[in-house]
């Protein structure tokens, strides 16, 4: 489970940002060395938390919801269906919750 990799952090985000990065780029790159040991290596990046630090981030006032149960529902559905057999094609790749997937 990563974080979705932000291009509106804004000043001073520089180490949140590369964090997040690192952990899909560190998801790819599992994935081509481990795939051909069948050891299957994806992500999910679940929608963000109303945070201090999201809240420091938001311009123009924009309002946050925080994540509701049901969205954290999803995410758990969808971290049990990666560790399925429903899944055992899917290597590499990282699933954005809210609404994309993050391709190499």
């Amino acid at each position: 489970v990563a974080a979705r990799p932000d291009e509106n952090q804004g000043m001073h985000h520089a180490a949140l940002t590369a964090s997040k990065q690192g952990l899909v780029g560190l998801t790819w790159a599992a994935a081509a060395e481990l795939g051909a040991y069948r050891i299957r290596v994806n992500g999910v990046t679940p929608p963000e938390p109303q945070t201090n630090l999201s809240l420091a981030v938001v311009v123009n006032e924009m309002e946050i919801e925080p994540i509701s149960p049901a969205e954290e529902d999803e995410t758990v559905k969808m971290v049990l269906f990666l560790c399925s057999q429903a899944a055992e094609n899917i290597n590499g790749v990282v699933f954005d919750q809210q609404g994309m997937v993050l391709n190499r």
